[in-house]
């Protein structure tokens, strides 16, 4: 089951990999050719950064370890793999991103839309359209 874990983790990674290339490209193709050659800026750096830490958790396959704590005046032994396991709960905004990518709020026809306004449809945007 852990090696399951692994490669789901890696394959994670590799998609993390492919999706931001993919969005260096968009962008290297929106531009002229007069511009400052700069396509993606720090903090498109530093999303992508977050997100390959924070995929970067995972259940080790032979890791069985425990941490002590001092908690409440007592001493408590945590396993590694309960501390790694609440770490890698951060990776349920995948399924927020999925809702957004997958959402009829989301076509081709409602971003059109939204261009004509002037938003661009992101999750909140979601969000607000399903709530009303």
């Amino acid at each position: 089951m852990r090696s399951i874990n692994v490669a789901s983790a890696a394959i994670m990674i590799v998609t993390l990999f492919i999706r931001y290339r993919y969005q260096y490209l968009e962008r290297y193709s929106q531009l002229d050719l007069y511009s400052d050659g700069n396509y993606l800026d720090v903090w498109d750096y530093i999303g992508y950064l977050i997100e390959i830490v924070i995929n970067c958790f995972f259940l080790p396959p032979v890791i069985f370890a425990y941490y002590p704590m001092d908690l409440l005046g007592g001493r408590y032994e945590f396993k590694v793999d309960s501390l790694v396991a609440i770490c890698s709960l951060l990776r349920i905004y995948h399924f927020a991103r999925l809702y957004v990518h997958y959402s009829v709020w989301f076509t081709a026809e409602t971003q059109l839309i939204c261009k004509k306004f002037g938003f661009i449809p992101d999750l909140y945007f979601v969000i607000k359209t399903e709530l009303k």
